[in-house]
């Protein structure tokens, strides 16, 4: 660490260290790592740099590649963006308690999405260095944000718009509320793709479903309903298989 290499530098009786003390010392170490990038850290030991695990994960994630498999996690996927959003959203509603955001700290994530998910988030593979750095993406600030809370950094839920009154019975409230949580983009694309969906605009799954109201939670309403939008169907983002849809399968079984 910082203090074994500088009691090293000291031992060496380097002429540019002459009548520096060791904590003088200790500080120029700390310099070199983390403001000149001079030295770095390897499995615990202080080396030059460009042999260390930040200039290691620096070159990865230019390249959109994991650094190596953790722990526990060698037969694990990596997560994608899609799925990350997903993840996160559920993680934090799980911690969700009497109307307020949910709340976990940074350094539980990774294990959480491995023990529930069996997925590993890894921050090179999306292209970020830092795990902090990934966190705060905007794609996902319709999810959570990272606070620090004490001496701690939390990542917070940012709980969605209320869905309005009218659409509060209707199957189509959990997939309208959950649309929000998505990029721009595909927020928009999914839009246009509900276009086709029958009775978009009625309480129910539409004139041509055959369960409205009166379907139970869980119950299949028959297979002319969501599934069948042909602008959905021929969606290149969404299809009526997708995790968001399935999600809201499990309520309203009008996927």
């Amino acid at each position: 660490g910082r203090y074994a290499c500088a009691q090293v530098l000291m031992s060496r009786r380097l002429p540019f260290l002459a009548g520096r003390s060791l904590g003088e010392v200790c500080h120029i170490v700390q310099v070199a790592v983390s403001q000149r990038r001079i030295l770095g850290y390897l499995e615990g030991s202080m080396v030059p740099f460009g042999r260390s695990v930040d200039c290691i994960k620096e070159q990865c994630a230019v390249w959109q590649q994991p650094v190596s498999v953790s722990k526990g996690g060698q037969d694990m996927r990596l997560a994608t963006w899609e799925e990350a959003r997903i993840c996160l959203w559920e993680i934090l509603s799980s911690e969700s308690c009497d109307g307020l955001p949910g709340a976990v700290t940074l350094s539980n994530v990774k294990r959480l999405f491995r023990a529930r998910f069996g997925l590993e988030l890894c921050e090179t593979a999306l292209g970020y260095s830092r795990f902090g750095e990934l966190l705060e993406d905007p794609r996902l600030h319709p999810i959570c944000r990272v606070e620090t809370q004490g001496k701690v950094r939390v990542i917070v839920q940012v709980m969605p718009k209320q869905v309005p009154e009218a659409l509060a019975e209707s199957p189509l409230a959990s997939l309208l509320h959950r649309l929000l949580l998505l990029p721009q983009g595909e927020y928009r694309d999914a839009l246009r793709a509900l276009e086709d969906y029958p009775g978009a605009g009625a309480a129910g799954c539409g004139s041509r479903c055959s369960s409205t109201r009166s379907t139970s939670p869980g119950s299949a309403c028959g297979s002319d309903c969501l599934g069948s939008s042909p602008r959905l169907a021929s969606s290149p983002r969404w299809s009526p298989r997708s995790s968001i849809f399935a999600h809201s399968a499990q309520s309203h079984a009008c996927v």
